[in-house]
C-alpha cells in the first residue's frame, strides 16, 4: 500500500509539472544531424571540470556508482574465467575498453588499475585535460589509460578502426543528441563477441520525481538543468535499438543511489536508474560479410 501511494504521488507530481510546463525549462534541441554532442550539455559539464575529482560536489553520485559499475564490467568481461582470475591483482589484463563520455576519468581509472587498456573519450577539452592530469598521479593508471577529445561518431569514422572488448556508455545516453547515431557508432567499435555496457535513466514518472524534482531542485545534489526527462530511455526502447545492430541483451537490473550515505547498490526496481549489458555475436560480422559478398556477386 505504501509503495502504491508513493507511486501515485509521483505521478501526480509529474502531471502537475507538465501542467506548469516545468519540463519546458529543461528541454534542449534534439539534433538529427551527424553529431551526438549537445553544445549546451558539453558547456555545462566543462564548467565543473576543475571539481571532477572532489568528493564533496555534484559528482559524488558518479564516484558512488563505481561500487556497482566496476564489478559489473569486470565480471562481464571475465565471464567463465572469473573464478580463476577474480583474485588476480590485474584480472582485466589483455582486455581493451572504450569509455564513451568518460568525463574526468572516474570510471576509466579503476578499470586501468585492474589491468585493462582503457581509452576514454569526451567532447569537452577542459574535462579531458583534467582526466589526463589526474592519471599522472598513478603509474598503473597512466600506463594503461589514454584520453582523446572527440565524439563517438568521429572515432567510428577513422580509417583504421580500433575495436574493443567492451564499449561503455555510463550516465551518458541521456545527455546526447541523436541517440541512434550514438548507439550505432558505439556498436560499430565492439569486437565480435564483445559487450555493450550501459547505465542510464528510465523514462518514468518516478524517474522525473527522483532525478529532476528531487535530485536537481530539492536536494540539489545534481546541477539544475542536467537532465531532460524526454531524453531518458526505457529498457524496452534501448533493447530494440541495440537489436538493430544485432546485439542481444543478457543483463538488466536497477541501480539504487542513496544520497544520504552516498552509496550505490543493485536494485530490483528499474524505474529510475538501470544497467544493461548486451552481447555482440560473432555471427553478426559473419552474416554481414556474407550478405555483402552475395550483393557484390549479383551485380
Amino acid at each position: 500500500m505504501a509503495s502504491l501511494f508513493t507511486e501515485t504521488r509521483c505521478k501526480l507530481y509529474f502531471i502537475a509539472a507538465l501542467k506548469r510546463n516545468c519540463l519546458g525549462a529543461s528541454l534542449r534541441t534534439c539534433s538529427t544531424a551527424t553529431t551526438t554532442a549537445n553544445e549546451q550539455e558539453v558547456k555545462q559539464f566543462s564548467n565543473i571540470a576543475s571539481k571532477w575529482w572532489q568528493w564533496d560536489n555534484k559528482n559524488m553520485p558518479l564516484h558512488a556508482l563505481n561500487k556497482v559499475r566496476v564489478p559489473l564490467i569486470r565480471d562481464v568481461l571475465l565471464g567463465n574465467e572469473k573464478s580463476c582470475k577474480i583474485n588476480h591483482p590485474r584480472p582485466l589484463n589483455g582486455y581493451k575498453i572504450l569509455d564513451v563520455g568518460c568525463g574526468g576519468g572516474i570510471l576509466c581509472e579503476p578499470l586501468a588499475r585492474l589491468g585493462a587498456k582503457v581509452t576514454g573519450i569526451d567532447a569537452s577539452p577542459e574535462i579531458i585535460d583534467v582526466a589526463k592530469t589526474h592519471a599522472l598521479r598513478c603509474d598503473r593508471v597512466f600506463t594503461n589509460v589514454s584520453y582523446e577529445c572527440t565524439t563517438i561518431e568521429q572515432l567510428s569514422r577513422k580509417e583504421e578502426l580500433q575495436l574493443y572488448d567492451a564499449v561503455i556508455a555510463s550516465e551518458v545516453i541521456e545527455h546526447v543528441d541523436n541517440i541512434d547515431l550514438f548507439l550505432s557508432s558505439c556498436n560499430q567499435l565492439i569486437k565480435p563477441g564483445g559487450k555493450s555496457i550501459i547505465t542510464t535513466v528510465n523514462r518514468t514518472p518516478l524517474s522525473y520525481a527522483v532525478m529532476i524534482l528531487g535530485g536537481e531542485y530539492i536536494s540539489r545534489i545534481i546541477p539544475v538543468g542536467s537532465h531532460d526527462w524526454k531524453k531518458f530511455i526505457t529498457p524496452k526502447e534501448l533493447t530494440k535499438k541495440l537489436a538493430i545492430d544485432g546485439l542481444n541483451v543478457e543483463f538488466l537490473r536497477g541501480i539504487f543511489y542513496n544520497p544520504l550515505t552516498n552509496n550505490a547498490s543493485w536494485f530490483d526496481d528499474i524505474r529510475v536508474n538501470y544497467a544493461i549489458v548486451a552481447h555482440k555475436p560473432y555471427e553478426t560480422i559473419e552474416q554481414s560479410d556474407i550478405q555483402s559478398h552475395s550483393s557484390n556477386t549479383t551485380k
